[in-house]
């Protein structure tokens, strides 16, 4: 909450309130804006209601920062959505707005204010469903909003009456698939060759990195993403996945036989990690009188970007002929989502 210098009367109780406002935090001075959230009930939109509080003498006195402020629907509002004191987890970021101009209407907040930061978030919210927001201050048994049409427009109000809002758009998340240009793949670079138990082992890395599918930008994993132990396996080959900047590999390889063990070794720790991609690292055995079972795919499904969204991709690795060619190999990557 920021808060401004306020008289020394505040301990004194409200009673009523001289202003009231709600923005969102990056079209503050817009009347009636249009802000954007991804429906993924992790990533929030940021409101803020400007309050300005009174005595029965008139004095400007502070409100408590609880839910006794915080946002209701203009008139209505439909999809499940939620207002709390939350913010997003640290390190998701906003939703990226392209600031469009539009007419600044609200003026100047006055001296003595309290500013509230609230934050919503849309869960399976249908793509382009917009909803239109209030706020609303209980000061002991009256209500305040700031959903009353016939007062002008902003923070001023009249008689305790107030208008201001604003409107958030649900927007579908992100779906990183090879055919909309969201995900890229690298072609295999080797970072490991050398005798285990006698025979050569290769290990080579493949990187996943993210774009936005629309604007072709780049798109961070969220720092705090991770997934499961796991391992695609087919032949004499495996795979080990590895979550940005981390040298520990996730994979799920029997360690039963020479196979097994030559793998698990190569692959422990990772190489060549890469801060903002995603390794998904093959390793490959020279001796071939053992094989693993029929193939087996494997996925990387606890991840999610850098504005919350869900990561899910799918791994499948298959080898021909590894008597002839024991270092060649097929790999698929791709959208494991809905």
């Amino acid at each position: 909450m920021k808060r401004q210098k306020i008289a020394s009367s505040d301990t004194r109780q409200a009673v009523t309130l001289s202003y009231l406002l709600i923005e969102p935090e990056y079209f503050q001075g817009q009347q009636d804006p249009q802000a954007r959230v991804y429906s993924n009930n992790i990533q929030t939109s940021v409101v803020l209601i400007t309050v300005q509080a009174r005595n029965s003498n008139g004095e400007v006195v502070t409100l408590p920062d609880d839910l006794n402020t915080n946002v209701i629907p203009y008139t209505a509002a439909s999809g499940n959505w939620d207002s709390t004191m939350t913010p997003s987890p640290a390190g998701i970021q906003p939703f990226p707005e392209q600031y469009a101009a539009t007419f600044a209407t609200s003026k100047a907040h006055p001296q003595n204010y309290q500013q509230f930061r609230r934050y919503i978030r849309y869960q399976n919210v249908p793509e382009g469903t917009v909803n239109q927001f209030a706020a609303q201050v209980k000061i002991g048994n009256v209500t305040f909003t700031t959903n009353n049409r016939d007062v002008q427009y902003g923070g001023a109000g009249q008689n305790g009456r107030f208008n201001s809002s604003f409107r958030l758009r649900s927007v579908k998340p992100l779906q990183y698939t090879l055919s909309n240009g969201g995900l890229v793949v690298t072609a295999p670079i080797e970072v490991f060759s050398a005798p285990i138990e006698g025979f050569t082992v290769k290990v080579q890395n493949s990187y996943i990195s993210l774009r936005h599918p629309g604007t072709s930008s780049s798109v961070s994993f969220y720092a705090g993403s991770s997934t499961a132990a796991g391992s695609s396996l087919h032949d004499n080959k495996a795979t080990a996945l590895g979550n940005p900047g981390s040298a520990v590999a996730q994979k799920n390889i029997p360690n039963n036989n020479q196979l097994g063990r030559a793998l698990n070794q190569a692959l422990a720790p990772l190489r060549q990690t890469r801060g903002d991609s995603l390794i998904v690292a093959v390793a490959m055995y020279a001796r071939v009188s053992e094989l693993f079972a029929p193939m087996q795919t494997s996925y990387y499904t606890n991840g999610v970007d850098v504005y919350g969204n869900s990561l899910k991709f799918f791994i499948t690795l298959m080898s021909q002929y590894p008597q002839r060619g024991p270092y060649d190999y097929y790999m698929d990557i791709d959208w494991a989502g809905a």
